[in-house]
């Protein structure tokens, strides 16, 4: 079934004496592309270790790219991170003030790991087994890893009472986007002058207190309203900025009093209410919103797993960034508190942290000594004032002026553009092995073709042992009574239905694809209204080790699990095979009664076309291949092709569905054109009411199509009066080739509505009437296309 010959891990270089590097030592890489490119092309190279980065700091954004510019043989590099795009620190002020949009203040991840050729897992950790080496997660299997690097920055501390209920916290920077969001509707509302207070008067309760202001008044102004939002500022200490120097905290004591901020100094906050906070030793203040910009403390399952950490929950690290007792483990930015050089929280440092951690992981990678670091004293810190103004800070002195913050503005962007603004690349496929010229020594044997190229009896075995496959009383022989085929009993009255796909890795997250997989096979047996019976399984695997292709296997078939138990089908059976990148299908059997089978024929005069998924996974893809997609557009198409059609197919049939398809290889034209020519009729398609995925129209507009795309555009002869949309934008979206589309059906068109609104509530949230039929056909072209 499942096959693989053992082989030898790759052989270690020996150790180099120790230097250490300070923060301004430079760590030169010499990059290993052409033309710009990073090269992460299919090799030979046994993959055999696993290096898993958990969160998206700015550290380990220095970690990826530089990795993509010089990848490590054998080595596969996985980033783990709850959001999509992680926000930069440093620009956080100008976005709330208005200076800066999304992308101008957030790097877009799903790109960046393109490029360095890594694994993007999307999903929050919550624990570790540090014995095992596994990651635990919110809503996926354990994932294993060989070298691990945590920085996931920090979280907020919310030990005054009634905080937790009632402020707005800062940290951690990606949740508060929204939460300001929600702040700035509630504050609009209320008609009167809004009362806003700022808990944390160090350089960010200073800063967004400034910036909230520029961008509270702005917005006020902008609807008429001539009211001062009231800012109250508040710090425990008995100057602002208590860090920073003398000159600076005179400066902006004068900035906060001229932009009418009523400071607090020498005031702890005793209790959050409702409407307001109370001060150790009795001082109330009633206000609208408060904002918490207080020391932070650290996520709490680190320490919990066991790793040494400090009195707030820092993760403890040795000058090299591995933590005390785990060498394997490294931690780094807010989360990381070092043993030997104690330093405040500051993005400098986590910055700094980059190139020293690359190496160090690097080196420990490759079986040498880490380096240790030794982080600096003292930085240069520039402060902005909400409008297009700054402060810079530095020891014993402070500068001022417009042309500060052009100097932040042009820092800032400069990071940034490292990050965001990648070469070119050119469309590669998801799911290769590591890139690099391997050496002779990592180099495994000459593979064999045929049976010899399967995985292993005991690899396969361990693998199988960890699946659960739904249990059925028609499946007489399957994966828990392995055979040489699978039994299966027809129930009297059935018909079966069966299909089969197979294709490329369109994701290299194993589970994730495993999902996309099992749900797109699942379409042709829903699409025909048959309830799903059983699935066999056909993997191609890239080249690994044992413990490795095992890994890949079980996260495959535990991503298809979970959509076959949704279905109700038990996946009994199926082969691997040894490959250059990794790909799966299903053959997938239903059952059915003969007389309730949907076909493609049946559409009658007058029944409306209902659309229950968007369209726009082909473009998306093609563009995410090129680095050309933003990572939330790619976050949403994959929400979509992870949605089970089942439910979808049953409120289909429920309101009196005829005829029905889904929409995949061919695009919607391609689909619908064999649904007119089955059914005999002609049919009116609205291009405005199909509904699309987010960003699908961007990369379409840029002439980024499917390589498919082409061929679909031939079915283009069964449109009329197509040139008068084909310069529409959406226009080469219909012949977009969809991975795990919806379906399409025809409604009678009492029903319609009704149908719709009950997709709607399903989850089907973007489902839509996107056309109607209009009677027999007497045009060889069958579509009339609308607006």
């Amino acid at each position: 079934m499942f096959s693989r010959v053992p082989r030898p891990f790759g052989s270690h270089p020996k150790d180099e004496a120790s230097r250490c590097y300070t923060d301004r030592a430079p760590f030169q890489l010499e990059p290993a592309c052409q033309n710009g490119l990073s090269v992460n092309h299919q090799s030979n190279t046994l993959l055999s270790k696993d290096l898993v980065l958990v969160g998206g700091g700015h550290s380990h954004v220095t970690v990826i790219k530089r990795f993509g510019m010089k990848p490590v043989p054998g080595v596969r590099l996985t980033l783990v991170c709850r959001d999509v795009h992680t926000p930069y620190s440093g620009m956080l002020p100008g976005f709330i003030a208005g200076h800066y949009d999304y992308d101008d203040a957030h790097i877009d991840l799903v790109p960046l790991a393109r490029f360095a050729g890594a694994r993007f897992i999307h999903d929050e950790v919550t624990g570790i087994d540090l014995d095992r080496r596994v990651l635990r997660f919110r809503s996926r299997p354990d994932l294993a890893y060989d070298v691990l690097s945590i920085n996931t920055g920090s979280t907020p501390s919310l030990d005054v009472p009634g905080a937790a209920e009632h402020v707005v916290p800062v940290k951690p920077i990606n949740n508060f986007l929204s939460r300001w969001t929600g702040l700035v509707e509630r504050v609009l509302a209320l008609h009167r002058a809004p009362r806003i207070g700022v808990v944390g008067a160090g350089a960010g309760g200073v800063e967004l207190t400034l910036a909230a202001q520029f961008s509270l008044r702005k917005r006020l102004r902008l609807m008429g309203s001539v009211v001062e939002p009231e800012f109250h500022l508040f710090g425990i200490d008995p100057a602002v900025l208590p860090t920073h120097n003398a000159r600076v905290q005179s400066k902006f004591e004068r900035i906060l009093s001229e932009r009418g901020v009523s400071v607090h100094t020498s005031s702890e906050v005793s209790e959050v209410t409702e409407s307001g906070l109370r001060l150790r030793g009795g001082g109330w203040h009633g206000l609208d919103e408060v904002l918490w910009v207080t020391s932070a403390s650290a996520p709490s399952w680190p320490h919990a797993c066991g790793l040494d950490a400090d009195e707030k929950g820092f993760i403890r690290v040795r000058a090299t960034l591995q933590t005390l007792a785990r060498p394997e483990v490294f931690a780094a930015g807010d989360v990381a508190a070092f043993a030997d050089h104690p330093r405040e929280k500051a993005g400098v440092f986590a910055v700094r942290q980059g190139p020293p951690l690359e190496a160090n992981l690097r080196r420990v990678l490759l079986g040498r000594q880490p380096r240790p670091f030794r982080p600096q004293s003292r930085f240069l810190s520039l402060v902005s004032t909400g409008d297009r103004y700054a402060v810079a800070s530095r020891s014993f002195w402070a500068l001022e002026g417009n042309w500060v913050w052009r100097w932040k503005d042009w820092i800032d962007r400069r990071f940034m553009d490292k990050y965001n603004k990648l070469p070119d690349m050119e469309g590669e496929p998801a799911g290769q092995t590591p890139a690099a010229s391997a050496t002779a020594s990592e180099s495994p044997a000459m593979r064999c073709a045929g049976c010899g190229s399967k995985v292993g009896s005991a690899v396969l075995e361990r693998a199988l042992s960890r699946i659960r496959p739904v249990a059925r009383s028609d499946v007489i022989a399957g994966l828990d009574q392995p055979d040489d085929a699978a039994v299966v009993r027809i129930p009297s009255g059935k018909v079966v239905v069966q299909s089969v796909d197979f294709f490329r890795a369109i994701v290299d997250d194993p589970y994730l694809f495993g999902k996309i997989a099992a749900n797109h096979c699942l379409g042709d047996i829903f699409a025909m209204g048959a309830e799903a019976q059983t699935a066999l399984a056909i993997a191609a695997l890239p080249l690994a080790s044992d413990d490795k292709t095992e890994e890949m296997l079980v996260q495959l078939l535990l991503g298809a699990q979970e959509i076959f138990s949704d279905a109700g089908a038990a996946l009994v059976g199926g082969h691997t095979s040894e490959g250059a990148e990794m790909a799966l299908g299903f053959t997938v059997t239903g059952l059915a009664e003969q007389d309730g089978i949907l076909r493609k024929q049946g559409l009658q005069t007058g029944d409306k076309l209902i659309l229950t998924k968007p369209l726009g996974t082909g473009v998306l893809f093609a563009a995410e291949m090129r680095g050309k997609a933003k990572g939330r557009w790619i976050a949403a198409a994959l929400d979509s092709m992870t949605q089970p059609n089942r439910r979808a197919a049953e409120i289909l049939k429920e309101h009196g569905a005829a005829a029905c398809t889904d929409v995949t290889g061919f695009g919607l034209i391609g689909h619908l054109m064999e649904m007119t020519a089955a059914s005999g009729v002609e049919v009116e398609l609205s291009l405005s009411a199909v509904p699309l995925l987010d960003g699908a129209c961007e990369p379409a507009k840029a002439g980024i199509l499917s390589s498919l795309h082409p061929q679909n555009l031939r079915s283009e002869q069964g449109i009329r009066e197509a040139a008068k949309q084909r310069r529409r934008t959406e226009y080469p979206l219909l012949f977009d080739p969809q991975t795990a589309g919806g379906l399409l059906a025809g409604i009678p068109p009492r029903s319609a509505d009704a149908c719709l609104a009950e997709l709607r509530q399903a989850g089907y949230s973007r489902a839509a009437i996107v056309g109607e039929v209009r009677g027999g056909s007497v045009h060889a072209a069958t579509i009339l296309l609308s607006d």
